[in-house]
């Protein structure tokens, strides 16, 4: 069993003093291609984050520059080993000039430091401020571990899902519309592990040719394909539910880091979320069935409801749970082959005799043989709990008001031939 120590970082660096900010007078031109006044270099922060990490890259720099567009102070880090770096449990970085004013005060929680190749953490607007000496106090206390990563996949899945709230140290930012929620995650991983996104994200895309600031600067916007949504999607009680608690959640102070911006419109937040945690940890919540609870269609959706709100109190730090139909299809899309062997096995395990009618019915399984022939086939060797059921008697009613998805037909007809040959 591997153990986590918590270590901690304590540097202050005493930098020169600099004119008023007043956002005028000559300034080089460097990263992100923004006009800066280099304030000083960061020597006492970046020797203690090279002891904290021997793996990270010794051409690794970190000073301090103003931007006078911005009117902002920044954290500037370079040739770092963002793979390599140390993972933050919590800290803040502090400048107080020689006066005692405080120009910038800026948290880093539960992320990786530098979380990128390249990068800038702006702080808060300051202008007409001047100064004889400023001193910069980086506080950071940090997860060791004794032996790999981190202890548990489930560990795992809970610093991931942590990521997926923050933009650092990701660079693509997915927006979900319909519940006024983002997540953030990694070019590297979904061009790595998903061909889907492989083609929708490659090419283009590079640090060189992003600004700085998205505040200030179009951000490169992809809408995915929103042919998936056709179908119910239970995910979306989840959505609706848990969407405040997930914005409040989210961090408000974040690096400003070249990104794409991804508009979700196919999937939900809670099945999108749960497939970028699994992406990256290997480990995936499944939330029950709908067709598991009986009564009507309220006393349904508020029973797996209830359901998924327990499974969160339980372990409220790792992705929300997610419906195995949902993440198949997702995982479908973005062809995730191994992910959609576990969610089809997730799908399996939750079948009884009496959902199984309901399930084989349904506008998803219509549409997707894998998940059909799964029914199907557990249908067959139920056959005569099945046929009994409520759910059978209603399907049979719903085809007699012909409300079922078209591809019901042919499913009844794959049935009829299974049982005369069975």
């Amino acid at each position: 069993m591997h153990s986590n120590v918590t270590a901690s970082i304590e540097t202050t660096d005493l930098l020169g003093g600099i004119g008023r900010l007043t956002g005028y007078g000559y300034y080089e031109y460097s990263f992100g291609n923004q006009p800066h006044v280099h304030v000083g270099d960061l020597s006492k922060a970046r020797a203690a984050l090279l002891e904290s990490d021997r793996q990270q890259a010794l051409d690794f720099n970190l000073c301090v520059r103003y931007y006078p567009t911005e009117q902002r102070l920044g954290v500037v880090w370079s040739d770092a080993s963002a793979n390599a770096a140390t993972l933050v449990n919590g800290g803040a970085i502090k400048m107080t000039t020689d006066g005692g004013t405080v120009v910038f005060d800026e948290s880093i929680n539960m992320q990786r430091f530098p979380p990128s190749r390249h990068g800038v953490l702006l702080g808060q607007t300051v202008a007409n401020v001047g100064w004889l000496s400023l001193d910069v106090t980086m506080k950071l206390s940090y997860l060791s571990f004794e032996a790999g990563w981190l202890a548990t996949v489930v560990a795992s899945s809970r610093t991931m899902t942590a990521f997926t709230r923050q933009q650092s140290p990701q660079d693509v930012c997915f927006v979900f519309p319909a519940t006024a929620t983002k997540l953030w995650a990694s070019s590297k991983v979904l061009i790595e592990q998903s061909t889907y996104y492989r083609s929708l994200l490659g090419g283009d895309f590079s640090e060189s040719t992003l600004r700085l600031s998205p505040a200030n600067t179009e951000t490169p916007e992809f809408k995915a394909d929103a042919a998936s949504r056709l179908y119910e999607e239970s995910d979306d009680e989840t959505d609706e539910h848990f969407a405040a608690q997930v914005a409040k959640g989210a961090h408000g102070t974040l690096p400003h880091l070249p990104h794409k911006q991804v508009v979700i419109t196919d999937a939900a937040f809670t099945t999108y979320q749960a497939i970028l945690v699994w992406m990256s940890s290997r480990y995936i919540r499944f939330a029950p069935l709908r067709s598991s609870n009986t009564g009507n269609a309220g006393e349904v959706s508020k029973s797996r409801l209830q359901d998924v709100i327990k499974m969160v109190e339980t372990d409220p730090k790792t992705a929300l749970p997610a419906s195995p139909k949902s993440v198949y299809r997702l995982a479908h899309l973005l062809e995730l082959n191994d992910l959609q062997e576990i969610a089809l096995n997730n799908f399996r395990s939750q079948l009884t005799a009496h959902n199984a009618a309901t399930e084989l019915f349904s506008d998803v399984a219509s549409a997707y043989p894998a998940l059909r022939d799964i029914v199907l086939n557990f249908a067959l060797e139920n056959w005569n709990d099945v046929r009994v059921s409520s759910a059978w008697k209603k399907m049979k009613l719903g085809a007699d008001a012909r409300v079922l998805p078209t591809g019901a037909a042919y499913t009844a007809m794959l049935l009829s031939e299974r049982i005369k040959t069975a």
